[in-house]
Protein backbone atom coordinates (compact mmCIF):
# COMPACT_ATOMS: atom_id res chain seq x y z
CA UNK A 1 0.00 0.00 0.00
CA UNK A 2 1.14 3.58 -1.05
CA UNK A 3 -0.29 7.12 -0.23
CA UNK A 4 0.55 9.60 -3.02
CA UNK A 5 -0.04 13.30 -4.46
CA UNK A 6 -0.60 12.51 -8.09
CA UNK A 7 -1.86 14.85 -10.92
CA UNK A 8 -4.30 12.81 -13.51
CA UNK A 9 -3.27 12.71 -17.09
CA UNK A 10 -5.65 10.61 -18.84
CA UNK A 11 -8.46 7.75 -18.38
CA UNK A 12 -9.82 5.23 -19.96
CA UNK A 13 -12.56 3.06 -19.41
CA UNK A 14 -12.92 -0.78 -19.60
CA UNK A 15 -15.12 -3.43 -17.97
CA UNK A 16 -18.55 -2.39 -17.13
CA UNK A 17 -18.03 0.27 -14.37
CA UNK A 18 -14.02 0.64 -14.01
CA UNK A 19 -11.55 3.04 -15.25
CA UNK A 20 -8.24 3.12 -15.65
CA UNK A 21 -6.13 5.78 -15.14
CA UNK A 22 -2.50 7.39 -15.71
CA UNK A 23 -0.88 9.27 -12.96
CA UNK A 24 2.05 11.60 -12.93
CA UNK A 25 3.58 11.43 -9.62
CA UNK A 26 6.59 13.54 -8.20
CA UNK A 27 8.36 10.38 -6.89
CA UNK A 28 8.09 7.71 -9.53
CA UNK A 29 6.80 9.91 -12.56
CA UNK A 30 4.40 7.99 -14.52
CA UNK A 31 2.05 5.30 -13.01
CA UNK A 32 -0.91 3.22 -14.20
CA UNK A 33 -3.29 2.59 -11.76
CA UNK A 34 -6.77 1.47 -12.01
CA UNK A 35 -10.54 2.37 -9.70
CA UNK A 36 -12.67 -0.79 -10.07
CA UNK A 37 -16.46 0.54 -9.66
CA UNK A 38 -15.92 4.54 -10.32
CA UNK A 39 -18.44 4.46 -12.81
CA UNK A 40 -21.12 3.19 -10.85
CA UNK A 41 -23.77 5.80 -10.11
CA UNK A 42 -23.07 7.56 -6.56
CA UNK A 43 -19.86 5.82 -6.68
CA UNK A 44 -17.55 7.98 -3.88
CA UNK A 45 -14.27 8.74 -6.00
CA UNK A 46 -15.77 9.94 -8.94
CA UNK A 47 -15.07 13.45 -8.11
CA UNK A 48 -11.80 13.10 -6.95
CA UNK A 49 -10.32 11.87 -9.99
CA UNK A 50 -10.60 14.07 -13.23
CA UNK A 51 -8.42 15.91 -15.40
CA UNK A 52 -6.70 18.20 -14.50
CA UNK A 53 -7.05 17.69 -11.23
CA UNK A 54 -4.31 17.22 -8.50
CA UNK A 55 -4.96 14.54 -5.69
CA UNK A 56 -4.17 12.52 -2.95
CA UNK A 57 -4.28 8.88 -3.90
CA UNK A 58 -3.78 5.25 -2.28
CA UNK A 59 -2.65 2.44 -3.92
CA UNK A 60 -2.79 -0.72 -3.16
CA UNK A 61 -0.91 -3.78 -5.40
CA UNK A 62 -3.38 -6.86 -6.82
CA UNK A 63 -3.41 -9.37 -9.76
CA UNK A 64 -4.75 -6.79 -12.05
CA UNK A 65 -1.83 -4.37 -10.68
CA UNK A 66 -1.88 -1.15 -9.20
CA UNK A 67 -5.77 -0.03 -7.95
CA UNK A 68 -6.77 3.17 -6.99
CA UNK A 69 -8.47 2.38 -3.76
CA UNK A 70 -9.18 5.70 -1.75
CA UNK A 71 -8.65 9.01 -3.42
CA UNK A 72 -9.44 12.81 -2.28
CA UNK A 73 -8.77 16.00 -4.74
CA UNK A 74 -6.73 18.26 -3.66
CA UNK A 75 -6.81 20.73 -6.10
CA UNK A 76 -9.28 21.30 -8.69
CA UNK A 77 -8.10 24.11 -11.12
CA UNK A 78 -11.64 25.99 -10.83
CA UNK A 79 -10.45 28.79 -13.17
CA UNK A 80 -9.24 26.25 -16.24
CA UNK A 81 -12.47 23.97 -16.14
CA UNK A 82 -14.68 27.11 -16.59
CA UNK A 83 -12.54 29.00 -19.77
CA UNK A 84 -13.22 26.30 -22.24
CA UNK A 85 -10.32 27.74 -23.93
CA UNK A 86 -7.53 27.63 -21.27
CA UNK A 87 -8.78 23.50 -20.19
CA UNK A 88 -8.80 22.59 -24.36
CA UNK A 89 -5.23 23.52 -23.99
CA UNK A 90 -4.39 21.83 -20.43
CA UNK A 91 -5.91 18.39 -21.88
CA UNK A 92 -4.40 18.94 -24.99
CA UNK A 93 -0.84 18.88 -23.61
CA UNK A 94 -1.79 16.55 -20.75
CA UNK A 95 -2.49 13.54 -23.72
CA UNK A 96 1.07 14.61 -25.13
CA UNK A 97 2.45 14.08 -21.91
CA UNK A 98 0.94 10.87 -20.98
CA UNK A 99 1.92 9.69 -24.69
CA UNK A 100 5.85 11.03 -24.01
CA UNK A 101 6.33 9.11 -20.73
CA UNK A 102 6.83 5.77 -19.72
CA UNK A 103 4.94 3.83 -16.84
CA UNK A 104 7.29 1.71 -15.28
CA UNK A 105 6.76 -2.45 -15.89
CA UNK A 106 4.41 -2.94 -12.92
CA UNK A 107 6.43 -6.30 -11.69
CA UNK A 108 9.47 -4.00 -11.71
CA UNK A 109 7.65 -0.97 -10.17
CA UNK A 110 5.81 -3.04 -7.29
CA UNK A 111 9.19 -3.30 -4.89
CA UNK A 112 10.04 0.23 -5.41
CA UNK A 113 6.49 2.66 -4.72
CA UNK A 114 7.05 2.53 -0.88
CA UNK A 115 10.42 4.28 -1.44
CA UNK A 116 10.83 7.63 -0.25
CA UNK A 117 13.51 8.42 -3.25
CA UNK A 118 12.83 10.74 -6.31
CA UNK A 119 14.16 10.30 -9.29
CA UNK A 120 14.83 14.29 -10.33
CA UNK A 121 13.30 14.11 -13.92
CA UNK A 122 10.67 12.69 -12.14
CA UNK A 123 10.32 15.61 -10.05
CA UNK A 124 11.08 17.93 -12.80
CA UNK A 125 8.55 17.46 -15.04
CA UNK A 126 5.96 16.90 -11.88
CA UNK A 127 6.81 20.24 -10.99
CA UNK A 128 6.83 21.56 -14.09
CA UNK A 129 3.17 20.52 -14.76
CA UNK A 130 2.47 22.32 -11.60
CA UNK A 131 3.74 25.04 -12.39
CA UNK A 132 2.22 25.00 -16.09
CA UNK A 133 -1.57 24.34 -14.28
CA UNK A 134 -0.94 27.50 -11.70
CA UNK A 135 -0.47 29.58 -14.27
CA UNK A 136 -3.20 28.81 -16.52
CA UNK A 137 -5.43 29.07 -13.48
CA UNK A 138 -3.87 32.27 -12.71
CA UNK A 139 -4.27 33.62 -16.42
CA UNK A 140 -7.65 31.86 -16.76
CA UNK A 141 -9.47 33.94 -13.37
CA UNK A 142 -8.51 37.00 -15.10
CA UNK A 143 -10.46 39.19 -17.94
CA UNK A 144 -7.46 39.89 -19.53
CA UNK A 145 -6.65 38.67 -22.84
CA UNK A 146 -4.45 35.48 -22.85
CA UNK A 147 -2.91 33.02 -25.86
CA UNK A 148 -3.47 29.76 -23.70
CA UNK A 149 -2.13 27.93 -26.77
CA UNK A 150 1.20 29.78 -26.45
CA UNK A 151 1.41 28.53 -22.84
CA UNK A 152 0.83 25.46 -23.33
CA UNK A 153 3.25 25.40 -26.12
CA UNK A 154 6.12 26.85 -23.61
CA UNK A 155 5.38 24.11 -21.07
CA UNK A 156 5.69 21.52 -24.08
CA UNK A 157 9.38 22.73 -24.62
CA UNK A 158 10.25 23.00 -21.11
CA UNK A 159 9.29 19.38 -20.91
CA UNK A 160 11.04 17.97 -24.34
CA UNK A 161 13.91 20.24 -22.39
CA UNK A 162 13.94 17.81 -19.48
CA UNK A 163 13.53 14.31 -21.40
CA UNK A 164 16.75 15.58 -23.90
CA UNK A 165 14.32 15.46 -27.03
CA UNK A 166 14.83 19.46 -27.73
CA UNK A 167 18.30 20.15 -30.05
CA UNK A 168 20.88 22.74 -28.89
CA UNK A 169 19.15 25.52 -29.38
CA UNK A 170 22.09 28.02 -28.54
CA UNK A 171 24.56 26.65 -30.92
CA UNK A 172 24.28 25.56 -34.86
CA UNK A 173 24.41 22.13 -35.15
CA UNK A 174 27.33 22.25 -38.44
CA UNK A 175 29.56 25.10 -37.32
CA UNK A 176 29.03 24.78 -33.36
CA UNK A 177 28.63 28.33 -33.57
CA UNK A 178 26.17 30.95 -31.24
CA UNK A 179 23.27 32.46 -33.45
CA UNK A 180 24.21 36.03 -34.01
CA UNK A 181 22.03 36.43 -37.58
CA UNK A 182 18.74 37.67 -37.25
CA UNK A 183 17.43 34.10 -38.57
CA UNK A 184 17.59 30.48 -37.83
CA UNK A 185 17.01 27.55 -40.37
CA UNK A 186 15.38 24.35 -38.99
CA UNK A 187 16.27 21.06 -40.89
CA UNK A 188 14.97 17.23 -38.93
CA UNK A 189 15.24 18.45 -35.66
CA UNK A 190 18.74 20.31 -35.97
CA UNK A 191 19.13 24.19 -35.87
CA UNK A 192 21.42 25.88 -38.59
CA UNK A 193 22.81 29.20 -38.59
CA UNK A 194 22.24 31.90 -41.74
CA UNK A 195 26.15 31.24 -42.75
CA UNK A 196 26.02 27.39 -43.13
CA UNK A 197 22.54 27.76 -44.64
CA UNK A 198 23.68 29.93 -47.25
CA UNK A 199 27.17 28.03 -47.94
CA UNK A 200 25.72 24.30 -48.16
CA UNK A 201 21.90 25.53 -49.81
CA UNK A 202 20.34 24.43 -47.10
CA UNK A 203 16.35 24.18 -47.34
CA UNK A 204 14.48 24.30 -44.82
CA UNK A 205 12.10 26.36 -42.56
CA UNK A 206 13.41 30.06 -41.32
CA UNK A 207 12.43 31.08 -38.03
CA UNK A 208 13.14 34.40 -36.01
CA UNK A 209 16.15 33.81 -33.92
CA UNK A 210 13.89 36.07 -30.99
CA UNK A 211 11.86 32.69 -30.85
CA UNK A 212 14.79 30.92 -29.70
CA UNK A 213 15.37 33.75 -27.35
CA UNK A 214 11.77 33.42 -25.86
CA UNK A 215 12.53 29.54 -25.52
CA UNK A 216 15.79 30.19 -23.76
CA UNK A 217 13.72 32.84 -21.03
CA UNK A 218 11.30 29.96 -20.90
CA UNK A 219 13.70 27.56 -19.92
CA UNK A 220 14.99 29.31 -16.84
CA UNK A 221 11.35 29.69 -15.51
CA UNK A 222 9.62 32.43 -17.45
CA UNK A 223 5.87 32.43 -18.76
CA UNK A 224 4.87 34.53 -21.21
CA UNK A 225 1.02 35.28 -21.71
CA UNK A 226 1.22 36.55 -25.26
CA UNK A 227 3.99 37.69 -27.49
CA UNK A 228 4.29 39.14 -31.41
CA UNK A 229 6.59 35.91 -31.84
CA UNK A 230 3.74 33.47 -30.65
CA UNK A 231 2.58 31.91 -34.04
CA UNK A 232 6.28 31.03 -35.14
CA UNK A 233 7.31 29.72 -31.18
CA UNK A 234 4.27 27.49 -31.61
CA UNK A 235 5.56 26.34 -35.09
CA UNK A 236 8.85 25.27 -33.95
CA UNK A 237 7.74 23.45 -30.88
CA UNK A 238 5.37 21.75 -32.99
CA UNK A 239 8.54 20.14 -35.34
CA UNK A 240 10.19 19.57 -31.89
CA UNK A 241 7.35 17.60 -30.49
CA UNK A 242 6.72 15.74 -33.79
CA UNK A 243 9.95 14.56 -33.64
CA UNK A 244 10.10 13.54 -30.00
CA UNK A 245 6.92 11.45 -30.58
CA UNK A 246 8.03 9.97 -33.33
CA UNK A 247 11.33 9.09 -31.27
CA UNK A 248 8.89 7.56 -28.84
CA UNK A 249 6.81 5.43 -30.65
Amino acid sequence: MSFLNAFILSFSDFGEHDRRFSLLTKEHGKINAICKSILRPNAKLAGHLDIPSLSWAELVWSVRGWQITQALELESFSCVRKNSEALRAVLALASSLDRLLFAEDDHEFKGRLTSTDTDNQSKNIYELWYAFLKTMEQHAGRALPVNYIFIQWQCMTKILHELGFLPDTFVCARCGNKFHSAFITYIENQLYCDNCRKALSLVGQLFPKSVLDLMHQGLRGAWFPESSYAVPYIQLARLFEYQSTVFVI
